[in-house]
């Protein structure tokens, strides 16, 4: 085989990997609006975490929106990380099995190192939604009325240029 054909399953194994990454933080950051067994239905492995209570899923998507926060203080940030590590810490035990908490903060912490600083805030100022943009131009979040936004925010940007461009033609020039 050459390199290239061993290449393209990682690569692929990557992306799935970096859509299931996205996929929890987004899922995660909708708790506080959408509820606890939204998450659930949409996570559909909650035998995966055993034990875990939904004041705990809701605590830490209030604090993944906190770390996410741009006015959040490094200071609390911080603290927040701190408190993530020490309930994810493993144990030397052979036999030893994360718990519900364990395992969602872990997966929580491994899913923000890999995305590192690209979450971003809703462009449209009625929401102000934090999100993980599905492309490096994305703007808006994928909430149906901010795509409504969206359409609006453009189809004005594009009519306000295309008539300063229109009246830039029809001006006389100043420099004869």
């Amino acid at each position: 085989m050459t390199d290239s054909k061993r290449s393209k399953p990682r690569l692929w194994q990557q992306i799935v990997a970096q859509a299931e990454v996205t996929k929890l933080l987004n899922d995660l950051a909708t708790v506080p609006e959408r509820g606890v067994e939204w998450f659930w239905q949409e996570r559909g492995d909650r035998a995966d975490y055993p034990h875990l209570s939904d004041a705990k899923v809701r605590e830490v998507a209030e604090q993944l929106l906190e770390v996410w926060n741009p006015d959040t203080s490094p200071a609390r940030r911080t603290a927040i990380q701190r408190e993530w590590l020490k309930v994810s810490k493993p144990s030397l035990d052979p036999d030893w099995q994360p718990s519900g908490e364990q395992r969602l903060v872990g997966e929580v912490w491994v899913a923000l190192i890999a995305l590192g600083g690209r979450v971003r805030r809703c462009a449209n100022n009625e929401c102000n939604r934090l999100f993980i943009p599905g492309r490096e131009t994305q703007k808006f979040c994928g909430r149906a009325e901010c795509a409504v936004w969206a359409r609006r925010f453009y189809a004005r940007q594009h009519w306000h240029t295309a008539k300063a461009a229109a009246v830039g033609e029809l001006a006389p020039s100043r420099n004869r």
